[in-house]
């Protein structure tokens, strides 16, 4: 669910959806918005004083980063900086992978995909819709080892008791092995019965018990 964007903005609805979701016992994972001039440093306390009033727990709540726009703003290897930097951040600041949420048209446009250890040690849920596509167009480099953890497939789902379109994902059926993302980390079998559409905080959920005696490399 949305969390902040920039280095100001909260959404107003984040507290009452976190709360809400726990009542419910519905895994809970937060995003932040990347906004091109604010810097990053200030990006990350906005996210850390708001997860700080929700109790967020690494390991058993994801964090992702939300890498999009309609155009680049900014010089590329400037917005590659900005965006490292503030992953940096978070990582050493929660010991925890953080993951980059894109679409492959803007990333490639915009981001310096020539820096293959740096973007490939991150968790990739990549953006592609489609009802009919087998695999998800990839942004760079992951579109070179065919790297990804979930797929938005879908933004127009709908389900019982939601009010509205919903947001639906794929988990990679063939993600058997988690140590590029961290030392301590593994998976000894992922069932291709899991490539199904799914509630995405369930996903998560299950992402992240994968993670829970990550160390960051």
């Amino acid at each position: 669910m949305k969390a902040t964007q920039g280095a100001k903005y909260v959404d107003p609805t984040f507290l009452r959806n976190w709360n809400e979701a726990q009542k419910y016992e519905i895994s809970r994972s937060a995003y932040h918005f990347f906004t091109t001039f604010d810097p990053p440093q200030s990006q990350a306390s906005n996210i850390a004083t708001t997860l700080k009033k929700v109790n967020f727990q690494p390991g058993y709540n994801g964090l992702v980063i939300d890498v999009e726009g309609d155009s680049c703003l900014v010089e590329v290897d400037t917005m590659s900086r900005n965006v490292l930097s503030l992953i940096t951040l978070l990582e050493e600041m929660y010991n925890f992978p953080v993951f980059i949420y894109t679409r492959a048209n803007y990333w490639n446009a915009c981001i310096n995909t020539t820096w293959n250890n740096v973007w490939l040690k991150r968790p990739l849920w990549v953006a592609y819709y489609s009802d009919t596509a087998k695999q998800p167009v990839l942004p760079k480099p992951w579109s070179s080892s065919g790297t990804w953890v979930l797929w938005q497939y879908s933004q127009t789902c709908r389900m019982p008791g939601i009010k509205g379109n919903v947001d639906l994902s794929y988990l990679n059926p063939n993600l058997t092995d988690m140590s590029q993302f961290g030392k301590n980390v593994a998976v000894k079998s992922t069932s291709s019965n899991l490539f199904q559409p799914a509630n995405i905080y369930l996903l998560i959920n299950l992402l992240n018990s994968m993670y829970k005696t990550l160390i960051i490399m």
